[in-house]
């Protein structure tokens, strides 16, 4: 059984913790991903009709009672803290309200975040709330502080008395409900698993009325009512770099390397990509001879899984794949700038987007198997006008219109080095990268900027399509 699952019903959403791990919902990394991916669909899925979303928990002794320091292995706090930053992100970017009913006892930091996270909560009269961290490091040896730093976040933006907060955490002292409710950290205490439930609905529907307006309910979240708590974990998730850059002997390898196999694009992650590519030009540009050693080649290529599967469709909102879409304005403009050979390595499928970004490339090398396809015209996606410039500069006319865009098909890597789409294709990831290598080496070229200069007159168009969209 899975760790959570969800179902709707009136336009609200209730998300169920379903009761794993003998009913104490112990927070893994794997419950956090699942927790994290449930959360995203539930968002993908709303419409201007969803009205919310309620949290409950399917156990009768606990809500959820956070990390096991008793499992086997030993549990890496680290990522856990990291993943449950995730989920909070999630629940704040959701375009509804959403209430926390918790029916059961909360027994950690991590916990306890997942609880305040939402915009209202609601608990059985009964229930115990404890952050215990600081009382059990003590006693559980060698393992680092688990407290995360958004916490303190969530406790000032939910209420604005000290004392409470230090009581909780720092003199790790279990409070019930009533009390909570004293202090103003949540909004109903109820008798019954029955008046929890029907409260939590109804305090869903007195927020929103028959005018929705979902991205402004999330704007005003984030700006007004979390301000501290969104800073604190969009800080903690930005940690971990969507992609790295290593130089060696004048080539530049830069690797996708974000936290799941997909490698989506997002506003943030394209921002992160144009100022990488940036500073790789720039810094080709200042040791140029006589300064340095010539920039020779860039090759970029990924971690595990696919390349890059672009933008992802099912739980993106229009916001943020029109943001992706606007971003890659400028990835392209740097790499048809960049004063080096170019390199693609594709060493998994690409999609959307992340095809696009494969092909403005100089060289492309795709591995025989892999899946590529563009997939925006199917989705109800408008090929945007930098991209059809670069599908017609990279790509036969017939097989652009015809496979490319307007066909729904996926390709083999095979197959588009059959109709010259790529340049090279090989069996598997290490002879793509192999293959990347041997095309990056072989260039001869001294003139970085003179080689980008020949490439913006090649792909004409595509420059002159990005540099307008300026």
């Amino acid at each position: 059984m899975g760790f959570c699952t969800y179902k709707e019903k009136d336009d609200i959403f209730k998300l169920t913790l379903t009761g794993g791990n003998s009913g104490h919902n112990y927070l893994t990394e794997k419950s956090l991903k699942e927790l994290k991916e449930t959360l995203a669909t539930i968002r993908g899925k709303a419409t201007p009709s969803s009205r919310g979303l309620v949290t409950i928990c399917s156990g009768k002794s606990s809500f959820c009672d956070g990390i096991d320091y008793t499992s086997s292995p030993p549990p890496a706090v680290e990522e856990l803290i990291r993943g449950m930053a995730e989920v909070v992100r999630e629940l704040l970017v959701m375009p509804f309200p959403t209430v926390a009913a918790v029916g059961g006892d909360v027994r950690s930091s991590l916990a306890l975040a997942l609880v305040l996270a939402h915009d209202d909560v609601a608990v059985l009269k009964n229930v115990k709330i404890e952050a215990r961290e600081i009382e059990a490091r003590e006693v559980v040896e060698g393992r680092h502080d688990a407290v995360p730093p958004y916490l303190g976040a969530l406790l000032r933006d939910k209420s604005s008395y000290p004392q409470m907060s230090s009581d909780l955490v720092l003199r790790s002292e279990t409070m019930a409900g009533e009390r909570l409710k004293y202090w103003y950290l949540i909004e109903r205490v109820c008798d019954d698993q029955w008046e929890l439930k029907g409260h939590a609905i109804n305090m869903i529907k007195e927020v929103f009325g028959d005018e929705r307006d979902g991205e402004a309910y999330v704007t005003t979240r984030k700006s007004l009512v979390f301000s501290e708590s969104w800073k604190a974990v969009s800080e903690i998730i930005n940690m971990s770099s969507f992609c790295t850059w290593t130089e060696q002997d004048g080539v530049n390898r830069l690797t996708l390397a974000g936290d799941d196999d997909h490698h989506y694009l997002t506003g943030e992650t394209v921002d992160e990509l144009t100022r990488t590519l940036a500073a790789i030009r720039e810094r080709a540009m200042d040791q140029k001879p006589p300064a340095g050693a010539a920039a020779r080649a860039l090759i970029t290529a990924s971690s595990a899984g696919s390349f890059c599967d672009g933008v992802d469709y099912e739980r993106a909102s229009p916001r943020e794949k029109q943001a992706a879409a606007d971003g890659m304005v400028a990835v392209i403009r740097e790499l048809l700038a960049m004063p080096m050979l170019t390199v693609c390595a594709a060493t998994g499928g690409a999609r959307s987007l992340g095809l696009v970004l494969a092909l403005a490339h100089d060289d492309v090398v795709v591995v025989s198997g892999g899946r590529y396809h563009l997939g925006m015209v199917e989705r109800g996606v408008a090929v945007p006008p930098h991209v059809g410039a670069l599908l017609r500069e990279k790509t036969d006319r017939w097989y652009t219109l015809g496979a490319r865009v307007m066909a729904p098909r996926h390709d083999q890597g095979s197959y588009l080095k059959q109709w010259k789409v790529v340049d090279g294709v090989a069996g598997d990831r290490d002879g793509v990268l192999a293959e990347a290598e041997r095309v990056a080496g072989a260039w001869n070229g001294d003139d970085g900027e003179a080689h980008a200069g020949m490439r913006r007159l090649l792909c004409r168009d595509s420059w002159e399509a990005v540099s307008g969209a300026q």
